[in-house]
């Protein structure tokens, strides 16, 4: 009989194949993409590896590029995470209950799904067409424009396009972890 104070280490070693899997996939190649941000690498002809430390870190932070790329980044996750989840959450209410039309429901939910990112992201380019896409046409049609918008030019509408079209693709998914 084993003591209280020993604990059987046994088990773990079912978990080492796991670790080892974790450590090669994910950790080993992020710490190596970390290091690589202390050389300055050329790739012309043989490649030549240049040891300047922090350099690299300090041009990504003095450039104001930078920081609109982290803002839009920040902006895109919360807004993502927040409307997938949240309206998965309600598609997966729905699914739950019994209602007239909740197999089309169903159905029309597995469609982002099921198209491919290629033809997905043509479809959205034709829709947000400055020149002759069906949201601009639909807008105008309303009168809730008065000239047509080229969406995917001006940055806050193309962010906002981008969001729309992420949420869009991870709905089926999020619902049916719910």
């Amino acid at each position: 009989m084993e003591s209280k104070g020993k604990r059987n280490l046994f088990p773990y070693f079912y978990l080492l194949p796991v670790f080892i899997w974790v450590f090669f996939r994910f950790i080993y190649p992020g710490l190596e993409a970390v290091a690589l941000t202390a050389y300055d690498v050329r790739l012309a002809g043989s490649v030549v590896y240049d040891f300047i430390g922090f350099n690299n870190w300090l041009a990504a932070f003095s450039d104001p590029n930078f920081w609109i790329c982290f803002t839009n980044t920040v902006i895109f996750v919360i807004a993502d995470l927040t409307l997938a989840f949240g309206l998965a959450l309600v598609f997966a209410v729905a699914l739950n209950t019994d209602f007239k039309g909740s197999g089309i429901l169903k159905a029309a939910l597995i469609i982002p799904w099921a198209i491919p990112n290629v033809s997905n992201a043509l479809m959205w380019q034709w829709i947000f067409n400055g020149q002759y896409g069906i949201a601009n046409a639909i807008l105008f049609k309303l009168k809730m424009i008065s000239d047509y918008i080229n969406w995917l030019v001006v940055p806050q509408y193309a962010l906002m396009i981008v969001i729309l079209v992420q949420v869009w693709k991870d709905i089926p998914f999020l619902t049916l972890e719910y």
